[in-house]
Formats: structure tokens, C-alpha cells, sequence
């Protein structure tokens, strides 16, 4: 439970909520929130102190609210603006706030001019629907730039410090309680009495009443009591300790210690206050004097709340989108349309149009909004661009920016053209948007004229870059991006650093087949000789590439067309296709069809292996393996119709060289599982089975593991629980890409109980997965494609997923399996507890345009600014509808930050629940990066020098160092993510993975 004065010190709010502002001008709403969040860890919550008359009438406090200063006898207030001053001194009145924040007793100055004849100093600038505020380097001073209504706004700490409060709560209890009262329990001192009588003996010393205050007083003993906490507040306001009687201090009219008392006095009532409202009806001793109230200082900024309310979203990327056009996202539609407009105008000055336009464009698909979604159709009809659309649009022709050649974006063009001419629209408006972008001059001509000038031929269409020359050693060489190969190149860069698989390509015919090899098997697929000849070649491919890595002189070469053709088109797929295209069959759609309606169709847990025969029995679920590579590549996914294929009898044609890499950008597990097959139908076999299965090899050794899945049901019939049991090899683990999980929440959902739903033969089936042997490499793939059951589309899931630089898998070996049972369980119920926390905070926060408790606020915002209007017997029915909307918007923003603070807890105990199971360690070597969306985009990778203790990032051509952070920075909100993960024993580093070739290069 917080205490009293501990947010102060250390925070109830998140640390995003922060400075979210970074930008030099502001609306009203936004300068008053860049201020409330300005050098804290806490949004601040300013009240007024309001004086009371003798009887009982408000008056606005001098320190809070509106004191003159008369322009021709007093020196400037903006000393340091003088050109504003000079604008200001024609003013005859200058009013300053104070205000203080109820959690930190930060005080906040505001120093104004105020517009006269309107309410609540509004703008008067012509066409201008609110202020529009600018600053410069002086932080603290804002002036409109449609009426010249300028103000200062400056924090002051607190003159009483806050850790005497502290030191008094952790001294006394904060208030008597009920029970001691019915009791009559003697009385001892309490914060509360202790703060009261302090407030007490500062008032008396302001009228001019001066008594010593006896320290064995009874009463003075029973409130405050003489402790080491009380003497020093005492002798801090001023009274000096002599022969056990506490001596007041002399006190002059307006002198400087008067000022001084009266700012004690106003931090010791809001401290009152504060524990009023938290305590409720519980009796706090509190004199008659300042109320303290809400401040409103909505009014003295001018803000207009009906273009924009406080409401902050819980989303940062939408806060960001916002406060990039100096707004929050309380802002109404309007006010977005106008400010986006305004800041166009004055962009010059204030802010890059790029930006603003992205920033637009993000606010009007957040909300969905006519008027927006109009102004982003109409900006986009005039050319203007955002950099998100440009990073999209290079995504898009499968290069990145820094892509030179004019060229190879117009062969990229013309290939999306002939490939899916029903998209043509869509092309021309990304080359558009590059072409804008780079004010290519020779990409505008093409786009107006459908040809480029001095085109003579077809290289010269595709545009692949030249070699770049003067490579230095040390740094990786990069391969050129031969089409839409920039996911090849990816793979191609991952296995050259990987010591056993380059070593067996560049020293081959130790390894390889010969000519009189027997038949055998992978992955159930007979391979035959002319396929083992098809593999030889591709393996021979690859050591020409790898040799040619380790001793070209250039910064990047390019792959063999041939190598990209076999590694990208799987050839028994198009053997396959063109058997069954010339026989009249059933449509394969209608097979599909009655097979995935198929009743018997088991759930699959995804875990690649051979099935136990022995399993298959009448009434068991068979339990499925997940693809290996090999199957990937064929494998639909159950929720994509088919279209129903025509007879015929085709005749087969190789595709063009062209048309292939440019028209198929492929999964990297689909091309994964070409290389992979191709390498293995190559290589000799270390192990086969009686049927010719090929089941142990290089391939195998590296990068495949053998689990145990476990599958557990009680028996309809008996009643009885039954268990299953299997082994299986597996090659990589498929986790999914879903929000608010990391990389052990992805693996702890892949091997641990998973229920099985719709199972035959039995109910309550649970299926576990356990690791027997580990593979010396571990590879992840994120699953970010989704499918949209609503809409029938799919989608690419742009969530962040954290994972670690170094990863502990011990918590999944079998050997484990039955001692970390209770673990499981404990993690399984905090999960459960953690997504009842999470409903119940998304329950008060998105089902509705904002947050409830925000909502309440704005609600308590609009009463309170019409509240003066209505007679006085109406306004005290307001009064009570705002302290009951207050108390229910508190409770509720108290519920949120609880649950939001519980689930973080959860998540620690999650983490930290297997920290003495630390044997097995993997330290992470690869991360290839997606960017764009479900059915496009650019794939780059980075890799880890685990000896130079270095990132590389491989772009295709480019290879740069990065920093670590680049790595695993948080990329929400980006479409480019981690795709696939890929750790290396910690125990083996050095004997599976050289990032900078030196082994290899000194033995050819």
C-alpha cells in the first residue's frame, strides 16, 4: 500500500508519461501537461489554496490565483525576453498563479498578461481556434503566435523539504483510528494532529500572536509529542528550543520570513488534505482556514475544452504521434486539422513536414476519423509524403534507402507490373513515394512517360548495383541483392558463420555423395541420383560463394543466379505440380476442403519428428509433428481457401531467371527449407534406418534436437488417466508474436501443458512437450503472420517481443521435467491471475474512446467550467456530482495503476521462478529482421562477433557495425521486427560460430 508522502520520492505513474512533449510548441491542453509531467517521475496534481473570510466567503488566495503588478512603477517580470518585455510593459496589469502539486509539493508560478473581455484568456487571433503556443531556448516562456498572449511558467521545490514528512510518517500513525476513539484510548500524536497543530502555531505567529509552547504540556504531548522528528520541523519553521519551551520567532510585516511561513503553512494544509481524502469520514483535526481545491488552471491558459480534454492515452506510439503536432490525445479532431495546417504554414520554423505527416497519418487511422482520414487522402493527392511511407514504399521493392541506383527501382517497377498488373496503381504510387522522396528527377520522367531515357537494354532495366571496391579487412563482405533475394542473402550470411556447415561446403568432397551412392530417403521423400546430382551442384555453388566471401577484395559481391534459382524454387514442387496437372483428378481445393473438416483431424502441437507406430491405435489421437524443413515449404495454412485448379494438361517451362527472383519473395523458412534439403539429398549419410531414412548427418547435428511429447486424458470409458508418450526430432521452435509476451513466455506456451481441444477418446487432454537432447544450434522463429477470422485477411503481427542475449532452457530438459512440476503449476496460475489483472485494466481503458477515470476527469472538467453559471442551489448539487465523480474517477484510476503495478509483479515472479536452474545457457548469434507487411517486404539480419564482442548488420550490400541497443530496442510501432532468433551453445561458442572468418580463410 503507498504511503502518504512516498510518490514524491519515487512514483505512481509510468516513467513514459514523462516529457512526452519534446516538441517547441503547444497547445493549451499540451503546455499544461508538458508542465504537470515536467522534471518528475510523477504527473503532477496542482490544487489552489483559496483564502476564507471571517465569514466564511471565499477569496482567491494571493499565492495561487491573480495579484497586479502595476506596469509603470514595478521593473519587468521578463527580464531575461527583453523584446517581450517591451511588448508586455504596454500592459498595465500582470497577474501571477501559484499553484502546488498535492503529491510532491512542487510549486508551479505562472506570470501572464490577461486577454481582456474574455473568458478565460481565449485567443483573439483571426481564424485561430485556440492559442498556438512557441518557445525558444528560454524553456520557461511561451508566447501565442495568433494574439502575442504571453506567460512564464516556472517550478519551485517546496520550502518545507519533503523528507521531514517522510520521517514523520515513518515516526507516528497517519491518522487515530476509530477503534481507539470508541475505546477512549489515550490519545497519542498522529501525522495528521502533529500537521494541524504546526499549521496552527504558523497562523497565530501571521496575526501577530507570539506564545512559547510548553514541551511537557499535556496537550502538546498527546498531538505532537517531543520527539526528534517534531523538534526538527519546529525549529524549521523558526522556533529555537530553551529550558524544555520552544521560543517563537520575531516576525516582521512583509519580510521575507513572512513569506516564508505562509508557503510552510499552504504545504502543511495540502499535506491535511491529502490525508483527508485518503482516510475518508475519519476525523482529522483541521482548523478553519484555506480551502484547498482542484487548480483551474485550464482557464488561465485559455484552454478551449471543447477541442481538447486531459485524457492521456496508455498507448505511447498514439501519445508520440500526438505531442509531434504539440498536442495530447485529448484533442478533438478539429484541433488536429487545424494545428496540422497551422504548423504546414510555419514548417520552416517549427516542424519537418515529413514528420507531421506521419504523425497525421497515424492520428487519423487511431481514430478513425472522417475529417482526418479525408485531410491525410487529400495531403497524399498533393504529393505529400510521411517517412513511414517512405520506409514502407522501399519495403515494399524489397531494398532499403540507401539503395543509389534509379535503375534497379524501375526493373523492380516494371517486374510488379508484369507480375501483378492488377496492382499496378498500387506500384506506381510506391515508386511515387520514392521518387518524391529522393527528388529523383529520372523517376518522376518514368512515372510520366512509362519508359526511362537511354534504357538500351535489359540489365540496364533491372539496374543491379556495381561491385563496390577497397574492402577492409576485418569487416564482413556483403552480398548484392540480385531481386527480391534480400532474405537469401540473409541465410546465406547466417550459415557462413556457422564453422561446421561452412567447412563441409568449402571442403565438399569429403563429404558429399559419389556416383554410386545408394537410394535413401528425407524426410519420407525418395531421393535419386539425378536429385543427389541436382544437391552436388547446389553444394558446389555454395563453396565458390564462400571461398569467394573469404577472399574477394570487394565490399560486397553478388550470389550465382543459378545458386539463388535452386535455393529459392523448389524443383519436386514444380516435379510434383507438373505430375499431377497432366492426370484428371479431384480438385486438390475439394480434398483439402473434406480434409480439414475431417472430425478425426487432430490438434497439432508443433514439434517436428517421425511418429511412433506404436501409438496408433483405435481410439488414440495420433499425436502430429510440425513440419520439418522440407514439409514447410508445401505446408497451407488451414484458414486460406484455395482456388479450385482447372484440368489441363500444361506443358512445363522453366520460369524465367527474372521473373523468379523478383516475383517470389519467399519465407525464410521456405527458402530455409530448400537450402536445407538440398545440402542433406548432397551429403553422405552418417545413419540411415532399415527403410533408407537418412536420420543422422551434418544437418542434423547442428541444428537438430530430440523431445519427448506427453499427452495426458482420462478415458472416456474407464475414467482412468492415460498417458502417451513419443519422441521426435525437432529443428526449430515456433513461438508466436503476440503482444505482452516475451521470448519465455512464447517457449513456456510451446513445451508446457497446452489442452487439446476437441480430442477423441477422451477429455481433459493436456499435451507437454520435454527436450531429451539439445541441438548445438537453437533456432526460433517468431510466427507474426496472423489470420483475421473477422475479415478473412491476413495480417502481420508488428508486436515486440523481448528476448535476452543470453537465454537459459533448463526449465524444458527432460531430465527436469518431473521436479519442476510444482513450478509449472505456480507459473501457470500467475499467468491466469496476470490475464484477470490485464482485463480488468483494459475492462477501464479501451472500451471506450479513453480511459474511464480520464473520462471522468474531462467530465469533472466541463461541469466545473460551467458550474458558475447555474444559481446557487444548482451549484451546490454540481459541487456534490463533482466530489462523487472525483472520488469514483480516483478509485478507479487507483484500480488501474494497482493491477497495472500486481501484473508487473507477476511478470517478475514469472522471470525469476527458474533462476537456480541455470546449466543450460544459449547465447544469441543471429536475429534476422522483417520490415513490412504480411505479403511484402526486406529482410536484413544481425550477427554476433562473440570474440570481438561485436553486431554486424548484414543489408544485403552493406554490413556495418551497430550498437547492441539496435538490437533489442523496443520496436513497437515499427513493421520492422525480429523474425527469427538464433542461439548458439554458451558451452560451444567458439566450436560452431566465427562471425570474421579467420579459421576457414587460413586453411584453403
Amino acid at each position: 500500500m503507498s504511503t502518504l508522502f512516498e510518490n514524491s520520492l519515487g512514483n505512481p505513474h509510468k516513467q513514459e508519461d514523462r516529457n512526452i512533449l519534446g516538441t517547441s510548441f503547444y497547445s493549451p491542453m499540451a503546455l499544461l501537461y508538458h508542465w504537470e509531467t515536467n522534471h518528475s517521475n510523477h504527473k503532477h496534481q496542482f490544487k489552489s489554496v483559496i483564502e476564507q473570510t471571517a465569514s466564511g466567503d471565499i477569496m482567491e488566495d494571493v499565492h495561487q490565483d491573480i495579484s497586479y503588478v502595476d506596469k509603470e512603477n514595478e521593473s519587468p517580470i521578463f527580464d531575461s525576453q527583453p523584446a517581450i518585455t517591451q511588448k508586455l510593459t504596454t500592459e498595465t496589469t500582470v497577474a501571477t498563479s501559484r499553484t502546488i502539486c498535492q503529491v510532491c509539493h512542487t510549486w508551479l508560478k505562472i506570470n501572464y498578461s490577461p486577454i481582456q473581455d474574455t473568458s478565460g484568456n481565449k485567443c483573439l487571433g483571426v481564424n485561430y481556434l485556440c492559442h498556438h503556443f512557441h518557445t525558444n531556448q528560454l524553456e520557461s516562456y511561451y508566447q501565442c503566435c495568433g494574439c502575442d498572449f504571453t506567460l512564464t511558467m516556472e517550478l519551485e521545490e517546496p520550502v518545507l523539504p519533503m523528507l521531514f514528512l517522510k520521517q514523520l510518517e515513518a515516526d507516528r500513525p497517519m491518522i487515530r483510528s476509530m477503534a481507539d476513539i470508541m475505546q477512549n484510548k489515550k490519545e497519542q500524536p498522529t501525522v495528521a494532529s502533529t500537521l494541524s497543530v504546526l499549521s496552527t502555531y504558523i497562523r497565530d505567529l501571521l496575526k501577530g500572536i507570539r506564545r512559547n509552547i510548553n514541551t511537557s504540556n499535556t496537550k502538546f504531548m498527546a498531538l505532537v509529542g517531543m520527539s526528534e522528528i517534531s523538534q526538527q520541523l519546529l525549529e524549521f519553521i523558526g522556533f529555537t528550543l530553551k529550558d524544555a519551551m520552544f521560543i517563537p520567532p520575531l516576525l516582521e510585516a512583509d519580510s521575507v520570513l513572512e513569506q516564508r511561513l505562509k508557503q510552510i503553512n499552504d504545504e502543511l494544509l495540502v499535506s491535511l488534505d491529502q490525508i483527508k481524502q485518503d482516510h475518508g469520514g475519519a476525523p482529522i483535526p483541521i482548523n478553519d482556514g484555506p480551502l484547498i481545491k482542484p487548480a483551474n488552471l485550464n482557464m488561465i491558459v485559455g484552454v478551449n475544452p471543447t477541442l481538447e480534454s486531459m485524457y492521456i492515452s496508455y498507448d505511447d506510439y498514439i501519445n508520440k504521434a500526438y505531442a509531434i503536432l504539440g498536442l495530447t490525445s485529448g484533442a478533438s479532431d478539429v484541433l488536429v486539422n487545424w494545428t496540422y495546417q497551422k504548423l504546414i504554414d510555419e514548417h520552416a520554423n517549427t516542424i519537418d513536414p515529413y514528420t507531421a505527416m506521419d504523425a497525421l497519418t497515424t492520428i487519423a487511422n487511431h481514430t478513425n476519423s472522417n475529417l482526418l482520414l479525408t485531410r491525410v487522402a487529400y495531403e497524399r493527392s498533393r504529393g505529400v509524403i510521411g517517412r513511414n511511407d517512405i520506409g514502407d514504399a522501399y519495403a515494399y521493392f524489397g531494398v532499403t534507402e540507401d539503395v543509389d541506383d534509379d535503375k534497379l527501382l524501375i526493373g523492380l517497377y516494371n517486374v510488379k507490373c508484369c507480375d501483378e498488373p492488377h496492382e499496378k496503381n498500387t506500384h506506381r504510387d510506391k515508386l511515387k513515394i520514392i521518387a518524391i522522396a529522393r527528388e529523383s528527377i529520372t523517376l518522376l520522367d518514368f512515372l510520366k512517360e512509362g519508359y526511362m531515357p537511354n534504357a538500351k537494354s535489359i540489365p540496364d532495366r533491372i539496374g543491379v548495383p556495381a561491385h563496390l571496391s577497397g574492402i577492409t579487412q576485418g569487416i564482413p563482405v556483403g552480398l548484392n541483392n540480385i531481386g527480391n533475394t534480400c532474405y537469401f542473402n540473409s541465410l546465406l550470411q547466417y550459415y557462413y558463420t556457422l564453422l561446421p556447415f561452412r567447412h563441409a561446403m568449402i571442403h565438399n568432397e569429403q563429404f558429399v555423395e559419389g556416383e554410386d551412392s545408394e537410394p535413401k530417403k528425407i524426410g519420407g521423400i525418395n531421393v535419386d541420383q539425378s536429385e543427389i546430382r541436382r544437391a552436388k551442384k547446389f553444394v558446389e555453388l555454395m563453396k565458390d560463394l564462400f571461398i569467394n566471401l573469404q577472399q574477394t577484395t570487394e565490399k560486397a559481391i553478388s550470389p550465382e543466379y543459378e545458386l539463388a534459382y535452386m535455393a529459392l524454387l523448389d524443383e519436386r514442387e514444380e516435379d510434383r505440380k507438373h505430375t499431377e496437372d497432366t492426370h484428371t483428378v479431384k480438385a486438390s481445393s475439394d480434398i483439402i476442403h473434406e480434409s480439414l473438416n475431417s472430425e478425426n483431424i487432430p490438434v497439432q502441437k508443433d514439434i517436428v519428428g517421425v511418429k511412433d507406430p506404436k501409438l496408433n491405435t483405435a481410439h488414440d489421437t495420433e499425436l502430429d509433428p510440425l513440419p520439418s524443413y522440407e514439409d514447410i515449404q508445401h505446408k497451407t495454412p488451414d484458414f486460406i481457401p484455395e482456388k479450385k485448379k482447372e484440368c489441363s494438361v500444361p506443358v512445363k517451362e522453366r520460369p524465367s531467371v527474372d521473373a523468379m527472383m523478383f516475383g517470389k519473395q519467399q519465407d525464410v523458412t521456405e527458402c530455409m527449407g530448400n537450402v536445407m534439403y538440398l545440402v542433406e539429398a548432397a551429403l553422405k549419410p552418417l545413419s540411415k534406418t532399415t527403410d533408407g531414412e537418412q536420420v543422422d548427418d551434418l544437418i542434423r547435428q547442428l541444428f537438430y534436437g530430440k523431445a519427448r511429447q506427453i499427452l495426458s486424458y482420462c478415458d472416456n470409458t474407464t475414467l482412468k488417466v492415460m498417458k502417451k508418450e513419443m519422441e521426435e526430432d525437432f529443428s526449430h521452435v515456433i513461438i508466436d508474436g503476440c503482444k505482452n509476451k516475451d521470448l519465455y513466455d512464447g517457449l513456456d506456451e510451446y513445451f508446457f501443458a497446452d489442452k487439446v481441444e476437441n480430442f477423441q477418446g477422451g477429455h481433459e487432454a493436456t499435451r507437454e512437450v520435454t527436450v531429451k537432447s539439445f541441438p548445438p544450434i537453437l533456432q526460433i522463429l517468431v510466427q507474426r503472420v496472423q489470420f483475421n477470422r473477422a475479415t478473412s485477411n491476413i495480417y502481420k503481427s508488428n508486436e515486440f517481443i523481448q528476448f535476452d542475449k543470453t537465454i537459459y532452457m533448463d526449465r524444458y530438459a527432460d531430465k527436469n521435467f518431473d521436479r519442476l512440476k510444482h513450478k509449472r503449476t505456480e507459473v501457470a496460475n500467475w499467468r491466469a491471475e496476470c490475464e484477470q489483472y490485464q482485463k480488468e485494466v483494459e475492462k477501464y481503458t479501451k472500451e471506450y474512446q479513453m480511459p474511464i477515470p480520464d473520462l471522468l476527469e474531462a467530465t469533472s472538467e466541463i461541469l466545473m467550467e460551467y458550474q458558475r453559471d447555474f444559481p446557487p442551489q444548482e451549484q451546490a448539487q454540481i459541487s456534490t456530482a463533482l466530489q462523487l465523480i472525483k472520488k469514483e474517477g480516483d478509485d478507479k484510476r487507483k484500480l488501474i495503476d494497482g493491477n497495472i503495478q500486481k501484473i508487473k509483479e507477476i511478470k517478475h515472479e514469472i522471470r525469476t521462478q527458474y533462476d537456480d536452474y541455470k546449466e543450460k545457457g544459449y547465447n544469441l548469434h543471429a536475429v534476422f529482421i522483417h520490415q513490412g507487411q504480411a505479403s511484402y517486404g526486406h529482410y536484413w539480419i544481425y550477427i554476433y562477433d562473440h570474440i570481438g564482442e561485436q553486431w554486424w548488420k548484414y543489408n544485403d550490400s552493406f554490413v556495418t557495425k551497430v550498437n547492441e541497443n539496435e538490437v533489442f530496442q523496443d520496436t513497437t510501432g515499427s513493421t520492422a521486427n525480429p523474425y527469427f532468433l538464433v542461439y548458439v551453445d554458451a558451452n560451444r561458442v567458439n566450436e560452431y560460430v566465427e562471425t570474421i572468418a579467420t579459421k576457414e580463410a587460413e586453411s584453403i
